[in-house]
């Protein structure tokens, strides 16, 4: 939330954290298909029975270090 913060502003309560992020592709268009997939397998992490399989929450880490990279790249 912190790096995202000077691009969307503060989140508002109550508001997902998914869908507040999801405004950064507005904002960076780089961050649009990594913040897709890491949004995607985040909820697939986080809500399927299933859970993670081998290798997932490891894409999921690269991923958001991607959009790290891309915010502070295009930081405010």
């Amino acid at each position: 939330e912190r790096l995202a913060e000077p691009w969307l502003g503060t989140r508002p309560s109550g508001a997902p954290l998914t869908r507040w992020l999801g405004g950064l592709a507005d904002q960076i268009p780089e961050t649009d298909a990594p913040l897709a997939d890491a949004i995607a397998l985040h909820r697939k992490i986080r809500f399927d029975p299933v859970g993670a399989r081998p290798g997932e929450c490891d894409q999921l880490e690269l991923l958001c270090r991607d959009l790290r990279r891309h915010i502070k790249a295009g930081r405010r």
